[in-house]
């Protein structure tokens, strides 16, 4: 007995993988499509990222460029008043000046790279933006 049998038959729990905070297979799907492309490298995503003082929640989101994505299954968005529940719930998240994209299950079974490396360009054209904006700003100064 060498004194370290405790850890061998119950390890210390590591840090959990991001697809354990998710709710559901699309999510988990699209965020290791994401890191099979290596995008978690250059757009490191927050899974369940929590607005407005937790009233609403992305389901990924990029908060240095305010850009969330959304997977939508028909599931959740399948009656009118989830439908209209959804609706209001975009504007309020666009009003506190977030930028969503959003998927559908279909689109991410079909082919969940092209959603990724859809989704990667559109946070390359806001972090584009975002610098153009700056950049002006700095010239009008």
């Amino acid at each position: 007995m060498d004194g370290l049998e405790f850890l061998e038959e119950d390890p210390l729990p590591g840090p959990l993988h991001p697809a354990a905070l998710m709710d559901s297979p699309l999510e988990i799907t699209f965020c290791m499509a994401w890191e099979e492309e290596a995008l978690d490298l250059l757009y490191p995503l927050t899974p369940q990222y929590a607005l407005n003082g937790g009233q609403y929640r992305l389901d990924f989101a990029y908060p240095p460029l305010r850009v969330g994505f959304e997977m939508d299954s028909y599931t959740y968005h399948s009656d009118r008043e989830a439908f209209t529940r959804d609706r209001k719930r975009q504007r309020d998240i666009e009003l506190l000046g977030w930028r969503i994209m959003r998927f559908s299950g279909d689109e991410l079974r079909a082919d969940v790279i092209r959603c990724v490396q859809e989704a990667a360009h559109f946070l390359s054209i806001q972090q584009y933006r975002q610098q153009e904006t700056k950049d002006t700003a700095d010239v009008a100064n």
